[in-house]
């Protein structure tokens, strides 16, 4: 897809330039650069984990295998970004990193085993159950 070719071009042109090497944290900035208008789909494993909407403003949809959706937001923490959601607003805090051609995301102090992959990105609006019948925050 034109999208995640794009997501991938973003990170080799941080590869080439020798901001990124193996295993290297993507800073809030660069996550807001590659993540807004877009959603993001993660896999953990082989299985599908969830997908992320994200707007302007740091504003979020997430989407659970189970299809049911939170909105929330994101937040710069040093160089982890941290979500709040409507049914969870505790924050959790994530690393998201690039790892060769890969994209992870992982839980801060999470064990790597753990790791979500990114898998897909797009543009579409994601489709979720009530009470969040689409991600609809004003944009």
């Amino acid at each position: 897809m034109k999208i995640k070719y794009t997501l991938h071009i973003a990170i080799a042109a941080l590869v080439v330039t020798g901001a990124v090497a193996a295993q290297e944290i993507i800073t809030p900035e660069q996550f807001d650069e590659i993540s807004t208008n877009k959603t993001l789909y993660f896999n953990s494993g082989e299985r599908f984990h969830g997908a992320e909407q994200y707007f302007p403003n740091r504003k979020v949809t997430w989407k659970f295998a189970n299809g049911e959706c939170d909105q929330g937001f994101w937040f710069p923490q040093g160089d982890a970004i941290c979500f709040s959601y409507t049914q969870n607003p505790e924050p959790q805090c994530w690393n998201f990193i690039q790892d060769g051609d890969r994209f992870l995301a992982r839980l801060l102090g999470g064990d790597p085993a753990n790791d979500l992959e990114l898998t897909f990105v797009d543009t579409k609006e994601l489709l979720c159950e009530a009470p969040y019948l689409g991600a609809s925050f004003a944009r």
